[in-house]
């Protein structure tokens, strides 16, 4: 028997749970959404204190599906629309859980969003630290603080 996955039996819509999220995040401070998806992905986008975020969700494709990837607690093959609607219900968890963790001085809503942080090369940071972290640990020392542009003194 597999574990039973959050919002497994969700009858929420994508469209109710999208409605969700941007109002949580407006009552944040949050402003500018966009959402786009392709068939792996879903990104979720929006400006927070002058600072833009993307989040992504990975998707189930129609094979992940058919061959039995996406299992309900009981063994029952889950369809796609059940999937994605249970991941988008997850999505709106964890941004309820970081407004949450904010909230009550555990952590701040920059700290918490800060993976998702979209920087000026439109990597997110999450994407542009893991290698630094990587080789940090690998070479067993920093990197240097700030990066010094062409033609600065080094």
């Amino acid at each position: 028997m597999t574990t039973r996955r959050f919002a497994e039996k969700t009858t929420c819509t994508v469209d109710q749970t999208l409605a969700d999220i941007k109002r949580l995040l407006k009552a944040n401070g949050a402003e500018s959404f966009a959402q786009g998806e392709t068939g792996t992905v879903f990104a979720l986008m929006f400006e927070l204190h002058g600072r833009r975020y993307r989040m992504i969700v990975p998707m189930p494709t129609e094979a992940d599906v058919k061959g039995g990837r996406f299992l309900d607690s009981r063994g029952c093959r889950i369809n796609r629309d059940q999937v994605e609607r249970s991941r988008l219900r997850a999505l709106l968890l964890v941004l309820k859980a970081k407004i949450e963790a904010a909230a009550i001085g555990l952590s701040t809503l920059e700290d918490e969003l800060l993976p998702s942080l979209v920087l000026p090369d439109d990597m997110t940071f999450a994407q542009w630290s893991r290698p630094q972290v990587e080789r940090a640990y690998c070479l067993g020392e920093m990197p240097p603080l700030l990066a010094l542009g062409p033609g600065e003194a080094r």
